[in-house]
């Protein structure tokens, strides 16, 4: 799945647990704890002005690539 919205609040629940490959774009909004799916395998991650917290990221993750 791509997610590319520069206005987007990534909450709890949003994309679905069965999700294991994403690619996202984070503008000014941080990504919150517990937004990403817990069985993530693979997160592309490209952000502008937003910081990430790498204790809200899946611990499931096999593969990540992070692009500022």
């Amino acid at each position: 799945m791509i997610v590319d919205n520069e206005d987007q609040e990534f909450i709890s629940g949003l994309f679905p647990q069965s999700l294991e490959s994403l690619t996202l774009s984070l503008y000014d909004i941080p990504l919150d704890e517990h937004s990403l799916p817990q069985n993530l395998k693979s997160l592309c991650l490209t952000t502008l002005n937003a910081t990430v917290d790498i204790r809200h990221l899946p611990r499931s993750l096999e593969h990540n690539r992070y692009n500022s």
